[in-house]
Order: C-alpha cells, then structure tokens, then sequence
C-alpha cells in the first residue's frame, strides 16, 4: 500500500518535459517518477525497491473478468446469446489502437 509522499520542486520546463514524456508512455506524472526511481534503484543494487505499479500482464486477467461481469450486468439481453458473446469479445479485445499498445 502507498503511503509515503514525496514533495518535489523543479523548473516549470522539466515539469512540461516531464509531463510530456509521462503522456507519450500512458502514465500519469507520479506514475513515472515513481517507475524512475524504481529503476534507479534497482540499478544501484537496492533489490528491495519495488514499484506496485502492475506490469500489463498482472492486471489483464482481473481487468478481463471484472469487464466481463459488467458487461454480462448491463448488456443488451433483447438479442441472442450468441450476438452477446461476440459483442463482449469486441468490447473485451477494446478497440485495435488499444490491443497495439499493449503489445509494446
């Protein structure tokens, strides 16, 4: 569980850069503070730091059944089964520009 906080003052342009840079990789501002300094870390020997942020692989499967739960919850049920099926795989696959960026 995260509890630590961490204040951080630097120039308004790296902050813009910092941003920039967090927004190209999916990831909030904290989140990639927090991933470099998981890595530098880890790179100066500190085994123990670890980051809680999941790696994609870690989160789908729950993601994938949590989706599909709600999705069975408040899905069309007017239409056959096998309509609902394959619209659940749509919406659970996400569109094409989502499915490439998890494979990065």
């Amino acid at each position: 569980m995260k509890t630590a906080t961490i204040n951080l003052l630097v120039e308004p342009s790296l902050k813009a850069a910092a941003e920039k840079v967090a927004a190209e990789d999916h990831r909030s501002l904290n989140g990639l503070i927090e991933k470099l300094l998981t890595d530098y870390c880890k790179k100066r020997g500190l085994a123990s730091a670890r980051s809680s942020t999941r790696s994609p692989a870690n989160g789908s499967p729950k993601a994938a059944e949590m989706a599909a739960r709600t999705i069975d919850d408040i899905g069309d049920k007017t239409v056959p089964p096998e309509e609902q099926q394959q619209r659940k795989r749509t919406l659970i696959r996400g569109p094409k520009e989502f499915r490439d960026m998890r494979r990065k």
